[in-house]
């Protein structure tokens, strides 16, 4: 018994170090050279970072959403809601 244990013991590292050495053998022969894109950043003051926070919410309340505080949040129609 001892000596079948000690031969999977060996096996399974055997077989760990073949798809360790596999995936660094796949890994590495990818030349992947992705083409640089120019990062183009913006200045956003304070005033559009307002308006990009409202957006979602002015268009929730056109479409008479509205949230509900739980636990979790639930956004309901107004028409369930009795409003």
């Amino acid at each position: 018994m001892p000596r079948n244990t000690i031969k999977q013991r060996a096996n399974k590292r055997r077989n760990a170090n073949r798809v360790w050495n596999g995936l660094v053998a796949k890994l590495s022969s990818k030349t992947t050279e992705q083409p640089t894109i120019p990062t183009i950043f913006y200045e956003e003051d304070a005033e559009d970072r307002y308006e990009r926070h409202m957006k979602p919410i002015r268009m929730a309340s056109n479409n008479r959403i509205v949230a509900k505080q739980s636990h979790t949040t639930v956004i309901l129609p107004a028409s369930i809601r009795g409003k």
